[in-house]
């Protein structure tokens, strides 16, 4: 019997239908495969479909060499996987699991996470942000599993659960310029931790530089933002020759007059250089500069960070062969009277010399 089976099939019985049953098979998956394939492209091109169109994330489980965040635009993807991914189911769970997280407060330093998505859904662009301080969801491992599945893994982030603690220890680690006797009496560095706040997130947008981040809270600390402005007041407070001089020479040492100007004089305070213009003069200051060395200079105020900066770009030999940048941050003393050029950037000097 086994052997006439067999037969049979080599001489054609029952491969045929055999045969037809197969073909139909192979064609109806093919057929699918081409309409899921049509359905994903078309849904790849439609710029309504629902999808993460940017995601931030941050875990506050990493180190300064390997930070646990990043950011993704779709914008910036060229890989049609890493696209697909975005617009992927996981991608559209992902989104639901971060709405359904609880909202938190911003004003801790103990931060764990930020989920940050922009995104769209039936067609309408909306946003959704949450932190959380302190720990992490009991669905956390299922999240950062969608997070990186959403991402088709651009920066894989790991589900740690072990923080980073952030205290006054950690932030001087980061500080090569400055040391604690360099705080104000009576602040330490645990004390900036808590008032600025500083958190995981503070040290990542500040790449782990810790004299940036001092730098930051002296500055608010000596209030020095009333004495910085983003461009010249037209009718500043009148002042003398007579009062510019008694200004500098109660405030700086080595004094000198900057290119013989009455309208300026030149100094130093704790070994940084000082120029002292005076404001309603300032414009005629300027134009004297420019005839003073209009063969190789070339001058400019620009806004930058909290107010204008002062840049000089001192240059000798044919199309700037030679060329030394000068950069000023630019103040008004307390009076309103005087304009204070400094390369300084030590904060407690600079109130001195202002107030």
């Amino acid at each position: 019997m086994q052997i006439n089976s067999l037969s049979g099939r080599r001489n054609g019985s029952g491969h045929g239908n055999g045969m037809k049953t197969d073909i139909k098979t192979v064609c109806v998956v093919l057929i699918m495969s081409l309409l899921l394939g049509l359905c994903g492209c078309v849904r790849m091109l439609d710029p309504d479909a629902d999808r993460i169109t940017r995601i931030y994330f941050l875990s506050a489980t990493g180190t300064r060499t390997g930070t646990n965040s990043f950011t993704l635009d779709e914008g910036w993807i060229t890989s049609g996987n890493a696209k697909a991914a975005l617009r992927s189911d996981d991608a559209l769970a992902l989104i639901q699991k971060v709405k359904a997280l609880p909202d938190c407060e911003e004003d801790r330093t103990d931060l764990a996470y930020i989920i940050e998505l922009d995104y769209m859904e039936k067609g309408v662009a909306d946003h959704v942000k949450k932190c959380g301080y302190g720990s992490f969801p009991d669905n956390w491992e299922e999240i950062v599993g969608l997070v990186n599945k959403s991402t088709a893994n651009y920066k894989t982030v790991s589900d740690s659960r072990e923080l980073v603690v952030i205290d006054g220890r950690l932030l001087q680690k980061y500080c090569s310029r400055i040391a604690e006797d360099d705080l104000p009496s009576g602040v330490t560095f645990n004390d900036v931790v808590r008032e600025m706040p500083v958190t995981y997130k503070t040290m990542c947008d500040y790449g782990w530089d810790g004299n940036k981040i001092l730098d930051e809270y002296l500055y608010g600390y000596y209030g020095l933002a009333v004495n910085q402005m983003k461009e010249l007041d037209e009718h500043p407070e009148p002042s003398t020759y007579e009062e510019l001089k008694t200004f500098v020479t109660n405030k700086l040492v080595d004094v000198y007059w900057e290119n013989d100007s009455t309208r300026c004089l030149a100094g130093s305070y704790n070994g940084c250089s000082y120029w002292v213009i005076r404001y309603d003069e300032f414009q005629k200051w300027y134009d004297e500069e420019d005839a003073y060395g209009k063969n190789n200079f070339h001058r400019q105020l620009t806004p930058r960070d909290h107010g204008l900066e002062y840049i000089v770009d001192d240059y000798n030999g044919p199309e700037g062969a030679y060329s030394l940048l000068q950069y000023r941050y630019v103040y008004v003393d307390s009076s309103g009277k005087f304009i204070v050029m400094t390369n300084s950037k030590n904060y407690k000097d600079i109130y001195d010399v202002l107030n």
